[in-house]
């Protein structure tokens, strides 16, 4: 496994040596991308975890925060559909989804996680027919997510 710390936004993570991290990825402040790409069915696709930070005093109720987060992806995926909301503790949720995109079906998976008066939104997602697969790695990562 590979280390990954952010001394800026106070949290460290480890990843597989074959998944690449980069940082400010497509407005995230780190994306770990799946670059096995000659076991993927759509290489269109790629298996991807991404963490967005941020301070906003409206989203540390988690209620509104998980609430305007289905909102806004009932915008952005067509075919929207919520497989399990489970709350973890008082902060933090998690949710299993799927969605279409660009023809793509597609399943995520997204904790939410107020800490230190931040929002942590860890998203992971890939293919609906490779999430299965993919999902072990997916947990692998968030797991090992330290919140400094």
């Amino acid at each position: 496994m590979k280390k990954y710390i952010n001394n800026e936004y106070e949290f460290s993570l480890e990843y597989p040596e074959k998944w690449e991290c980069i940082e400010n990825y497509a407005d995230s402040i780190v994306a770990i991308v799946c670059r096995e790409h000659e076991f993927l069915i759509n290489k269109d696709i790629i298996p991807n975890l991404n963490i967005f930070i941020y301070s906003d005093n409206r989203s540390l109720d988690l209620k509104l925060l998980v609430h305007n987060t289905k909102t806004e992806l009932s915008r952005y995926l067509n075919d929207f559909v919520i497989n399990e909301d489970i709350i973890i503790n008082e902060r933090e949720e998690k949710l299993l989804y799927n969605g279409k995109f660009n023809n793509n079906h597609l399943s995520f998976m997204q904790y939410l996680i107020i800490h230190n008066n931040k929002v942590y939104s860890i998203t992971a997602g890939c293919n609906e027919e490779e999430f299965e697969k993919f999902q072990s790695v997916f947990l692998l990562i968030k797991d090992s997510i330290c919140l400094l």
